[in-house]
């Protein structure tokens, strides 16, 4: 899940006739339409700029005059807070978890998956840093929400159901490890500036750290497969 698909969503939602605005009178939003929208377009000025983004460059950025934000938000406060809550919700990670192959090999499963929560993860934790640099508001805004990460683990718990026989632990503590593993490596702080990578999380969730025959370790950035000696274990100069 790409860190502005909530964004797109949100716009590919709204009547082709406000994309068109240009070419021909753009009918009135309904209020649930102005009110995804404002979200849309305040997520990433949020980023960008965190708690110290002005409704007027709000307003200048969703083209609306400032009044509007305040005929569908009471203040601006109450504006983040319901781009937060739309921020952190679950839901289109947990959909597009669901629509993955539970035919296709387990490790391109969790791949893809890791592929999916990693991009949100990394999208939260931007989100995140920007609004701890920034100015905070003089009430931090209370998010009344389930804990999404849970909901994420179970979701995940659930595309490793099908292969419950083939792991040495529950599907739920799997998922419960991965999820904590995501974090972890998809953090700048924690990472360096270099996270992992979705096949390296997957890869160490599903076959750990250690060699396996014929396999080659991957040391001083040499991905390449080498042969290796079944007995001793040594790796082979020749590729």
């Amino acid at each position: 899940m790409s860190a502005h698909s909530l964004t797109c969503g949100m716009l590919t939602a709204m009547p082709e006739s406000v994309h068109r605005a240009g070419t021909r009178r753009a009918r009135p939003l309904s209020p649930g339409e102005r009110r995804a929208a404002l979200i849309a377009t305040t997520l990433p000025l949020l980023r960008q700029r965190g708690f110290d983004v002005t409704t007027r460059q709000l307003a200048a950025a969703a083209r609306v005059a400032e009044g509007t934000i305040f005929r569908v938000f009471p203040d601006k406060d109450s504006l983040i807070r319901a781009t937060l809550i739309a921020a952190f919700d679950p839901a289109p990670v947990v959909a597009e978890l669901a629509r993955i192959d539970r035919a296709a090999p387990l490790a391109q499963r969790l791949t893809t998956a890791a592929g999916i929560v990693q991009e949100w993860l990394t999208s939260l934790i931007g989100l995140m840093t920007a609004l701890h640099d920034s100015q905070r508001p003089k009430q931090k805004p209370r998010l009344e929400r389930p804990r999404p990460l849970e909901v994420v683990s179970a979701a995940l718990a659930r595309l490793l159901e099908p292969d419950r026989a083939r792991l040495r632990v529950a599907p739920e503590q799997a998922a419960r490890w991965l999820g904590l593993l995501l974090f972890a490596g998809s953090h700048p702080l924690l990472t360096d500036g270099t996270p992992l990578t979705p096949g390296d999380m997957a890869g160490v969730i599903l076959d750990g750290v250690r060699r396996h025959p014929g396999e080659a370790r991957r040391d001083s950035g040499d991905t390449r497969r080498r042969p290796v000696n079944p007995v001793t274990g040594e790796v082979s100069a020749k590729c």
